[in-house]
């Protein structure tokens, strides 16, 4: 927790560091940063007709540090999610948990599709437990397991909203005391890393369905040279509603295989009414 909380200060100190230097060095830097808050609370005092309290929320983050200059375009997206949820007596339990660092180097050469170089951390903000057993079992922490992706490649991002690309990808699976992910099974040996090479390919897009409704996509494919018959797959899904400048209501879906973590197909939905603030 503690090395979470120093990674989301030390991204928010260096925005504002870039928001407060002189105009003319940072002409070329868009910043933006907005947070939401979500909400869900129930309570009942002499209810008759059976209930129980009910309390969750949900921290969310997205900002953006983008640069463009001289044919060159360097991007750099964090999202951080973080939600808790308590009913009745139970134990208060983890609902969401995310981190995602992404940086982005693509260079103008006067083609349709543009090199570039790309790395991206994935991994979770806190603790997590599988809530299934009695009591509940720790199965990851921060950066344990942590994905670090590298790719190299050609990007297409003509329209600006769409932009897909594909390139040779560098997958790291790193681990401390969760070594699904990085074990090799058929070693005696626990090994708390593995390295896979392969195809990386990478679609989003966003825009709007009818009026104050938007819809962002994102689509991440990585294949291994090793083994083609099964691919990892990170697809998320959000629905925004505006209801006003700082109200909406947000749906969202996200679909992941990674056979690293387990076979079966993980699905994650929310839907929310939230807040949401422009910090930068």
């Amino acid at each position: 927790m503690k090395r979470s909380i120093v990674v989301l200060l030390f991204f928010l100190i260096s925005l504002n560091a870039y928001a407060q230097t002189d105009s003319a060095k940072t002409s070329n830097w868009t910043i933006k940063g907005i947070v939401g808050f979500n909400l869900n609370q129930t309570s009942f005092t002499n209810w008759a007709k059976g209930g129980d309290n009910a309390f969750a929320f949900s921290l969310v983050g997205d900002f953006n540090a983008d640069y463009a200059s001289d044919g060159w375009k360097f991007t750099n997206y964090l999202k951080l999610n973080w939600g808790r949820s308590k009913i009745g007596v139970d134990e208060t339990k983890v609902t969401d948990n995310e981190f995602v660092l992404e940086n982005l180097l693509a260079k103008n050469v006067g083609w349709v599709f543009k090199p570039y170089f790309s790395n991206t951390i994935r991994t979770q903000l806190v603790a997590g437990y599988d809530y299934a057993e009695e009591p509940a079992v720790e199965v990851a922490a921060f950066f344990d397991p942590g994905y670090v992706t590298q790719e190299l490649g050609l990007i297409y991002d003509a329209p600006e909203w769409f932009q897909t690309r594909l390139g040779l990808g560098f997958k790291h699976s790193i681990t401390n005391k969760f070594n699904d992910a990085s074990d090799d099974k058929e070693t005696p040996d626990i090994e708390k890393y593995k390295f896979d090479a392969g195809i990386q390919s990478v679609t989003e897009a966003s825009f709007g369905i009818v009026e104050n409704v938007v819809y962002n996509t994102k689509l991440s494919l990585f294949g291994r040279f090793k083994d083609f018959a099964w691919w990892d797959v990170y697809w998320d899904n959000k629905f925004v509603a505006k209801i006003n400048n700082f109200m909406n209501v947000n749906l969202d879906v996200s679909v992941v295989y990674n056979r690293d973590e387990t076979i079966e197909t993980q699905v994650k939905e929310a839907f929310q009414l939230g807040f949401s603030f422009a910090i930068f």
